[in-house]
Protein backbone atom coordinates (compact mmCIF):
# COMPACT_ATOMS: atom_id res chain seq x y z
CA UNK A 1 0.00 0.00 0.00
CA UNK A 2 2.78 2.34 0.78
CA UNK A 3 4.70 1.20 -1.72
CA UNK A 4 2.28 1.75 -4.47
CA UNK A 5 1.43 5.37 -2.74
CA UNK A 6 4.79 6.50 -3.37
CA UNK A 7 5.08 4.94 -6.97
CA UNK A 8 1.63 7.17 -7.72
CA UNK A 9 3.14 9.97 -5.83
CA UNK A 10 6.50 9.76 -8.22
CA UNK A 11 4.42 10.35 -11.61
CA UNK A 12 2.85 13.55 -10.38
CA UNK A 13 6.84 15.19 -9.64
CA UNK A 14 9.02 15.82 -12.64
CA UNK A 15 11.28 13.36 -13.33
CA UNK A 16 14.68 15.85 -13.01
CA UNK A 17 13.05 17.44 -9.58
CA UNK A 18 15.57 16.17 -6.08
CA UNK A 19 12.29 15.10 -4.27
CA UNK A 20 12.10 12.10 -7.23
CA UNK A 21 15.56 11.12 -5.38
CA UNK A 22 13.92 11.23 -2.07
CA UNK A 23 10.99 9.18 -3.45
CA UNK A 24 12.77 6.65 -5.17
CA UNK A 25 14.51 6.03 -1.78
CA UNK A 26 11.71 6.13 0.38
CA UNK A 27 10.25 2.80 -2.33
CA UNK A 28 13.51 1.23 -2.19
CA UNK A 29 13.59 1.33 1.53
CA UNK A 30 10.09 -0.15 1.41
CA UNK A 31 10.72 -3.07 -0.81
CA UNK A 32 13.64 -3.60 2.09
CA UNK A 33 11.27 -3.28 4.44
CA UNK A 34 9.27 -6.23 2.88
CA UNK A 35 12.00 -8.44 2.28
CA UNK A 36 12.78 -7.93 5.63
CA UNK A 37 9.81 -8.80 6.99
CA UNK A 38 9.02 -11.46 5.07
CA UNK A 39 12.68 -12.99 6.37
CA UNK A 40 11.39 -12.16 10.06
CA UNK A 41 8.17 -14.30 9.43
CA UNK A 42 10.13 -17.04 8.04
CA UNK A 43 12.27 -17.73 10.97
CA UNK A 44 9.93 -17.03 13.06
CA UNK A 45 7.40 -19.86 11.63
CA UNK A 46 10.68 -22.26 10.77
CA UNK A 47 9.28 -22.58 7.52
CA UNK A 48 11.18 -25.24 5.31
CA UNK A 49 14.34 -24.83 3.55
CA UNK A 50 13.95 -23.89 0.15
CA UNK A 51 17.97 -24.59 -1.09
CA UNK A 52 19.48 -23.86 -4.63
CA UNK A 53 22.57 -22.80 -6.25
CA UNK A 54 23.50 -19.16 -5.33
CA UNK A 55 26.18 -16.84 -5.85
CA UNK A 56 27.14 -16.29 -2.27
CA UNK A 57 28.97 -13.39 -2.94
CA UNK A 58 26.07 -11.80 -5.57
CA UNK A 59 23.74 -12.51 -2.66
CA UNK A 60 26.42 -10.37 0.45
CA UNK A 61 26.75 -7.68 -2.42
CA UNK A 62 23.15 -7.11 -2.44
CA UNK A 63 22.76 -7.13 1.12
CA UNK A 64 25.81 -4.01 1.70
CA UNK A 65 23.17 -1.52 2.20
CA UNK A 66 20.78 -3.09 4.36
CA UNK A 67 23.55 -4.14 6.78
CA UNK A 68 25.07 -0.46 6.12
CA UNK A 69 21.08 0.76 7.41
CA UNK A 70 20.79 -1.60 10.14
CA UNK A 71 24.03 -1.32 11.83
CA UNK A 72 24.32 2.45 11.51
CA UNK A 73 26.78 5.03 10.49
CA UNK A 74 29.03 4.02 13.41
CA UNK A 75 30.22 0.77 12.20
CA UNK A 76 32.49 0.56 9.13
CA UNK A 77 31.61 -2.51 6.97
CA UNK A 78 34.37 -4.44 4.87
CA UNK A 79 33.13 -6.90 2.61
CA UNK A 80 36.16 -8.64 1.11
CA UNK A 81 34.89 -11.94 -1.81
CA UNK A 82 37.16 -14.14 -2.58
CA UNK A 83 37.87 -14.86 -6.88
CA UNK A 84 35.93 -17.74 -7.81
CA UNK A 85 34.11 -18.04 -4.61
CA UNK A 86 32.11 -21.97 -5.55
CA UNK A 87 28.41 -21.92 -6.21
CA UNK A 88 26.43 -22.42 -2.93
CA UNK A 89 23.58 -24.87 -2.81
CA UNK A 90 21.81 -22.98 -0.08
CA UNK A 91 18.53 -21.44 0.56
CA UNK A 92 19.15 -17.68 0.46
CA UNK A 93 16.97 -16.55 2.55
CA UNK A 94 17.64 -18.47 5.36
CA UNK A 95 21.88 -17.30 4.60
CA UNK A 96 20.57 -13.60 4.09
CA UNK A 97 19.01 -13.74 7.69
CA UNK A 98 22.35 -15.57 9.41
CA UNK A 99 24.45 -12.92 8.10
CA UNK A 100 22.27 -9.95 9.36
CA UNK A 101 22.58 -11.70 12.45
CA UNK A 102 25.56 -12.10 12.92
CA UNK A 103 26.26 -8.60 11.87
CA UNK A 104 23.99 -6.97 14.62
CA UNK A 105 25.75 -9.39 17.20
CA UNK A 106 28.83 -8.43 16.10
CA UNK A 107 27.88 -4.23 16.17
CA UNK A 108 26.66 -5.27 20.01
CA UNK A 109 29.43 -6.65 20.83
CA UNK A 110 31.77 -4.06 19.99
CA UNK A 111 29.11 -1.79 21.55
CA UNK A 112 27.85 0.17 18.15
CA UNK A 113 31.14 0.90 16.76
CA UNK A 114 34.01 0.19 14.92
CA UNK A 115 34.69 -2.17 11.93
CA UNK A 116 33.01 -4.89 10.36
CA UNK A 117 35.22 -7.47 8.04
CA UNK A 118 32.76 -9.88 6.42
CA UNK A 119 35.07 -12.56 4.08
CA UNK A 120 33.57 -14.90 1.66
CA UNK A 121 36.15 -17.82 0.32
CA UNK A 122 36.53 -21.03 -0.53
CA UNK A 123 37.94 -24.25 1.74
CA UNK A 124 38.24 -27.42 1.63
CA UNK A 125 37.53 -29.41 4.54
CA UNK A 126 40.09 -32.44 4.27
CA UNK A 127 40.92 -35.99 6.73
CA UNK A 128 43.52 -33.75 8.37
CA UNK A 129 41.76 -31.09 9.15
CA UNK A 130 38.83 -32.98 10.10
CA UNK A 131 40.54 -35.43 12.20
CA UNK A 132 41.42 -32.23 14.29
CA UNK A 133 37.73 -31.40 14.70
CA UNK A 134 35.69 -34.44 15.45
CA UNK A 135 32.34 -32.16 14.50
CA UNK A 136 33.53 -32.13 10.96
CA UNK A 137 32.84 -34.52 8.39
CA UNK A 138 36.32 -34.39 5.65
CA UNK A 139 34.93 -33.68 1.69
CA UNK A 140 34.78 -36.39 -0.49
CA UNK A 141 36.86 -35.80 -4.03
Amino acid sequence: MIGGSLQLLSKSIPPEERDQRHLRNAVEAVARGAKLASQLLSFARRQTLQPRAINLGRVMRGMDDLLRRSLGEAVEIETIISGGLWTTYVDPTQVETALLNLAVNARDAMGGRGKLTIEAGNAWLDENYAAQHVEVKAAST
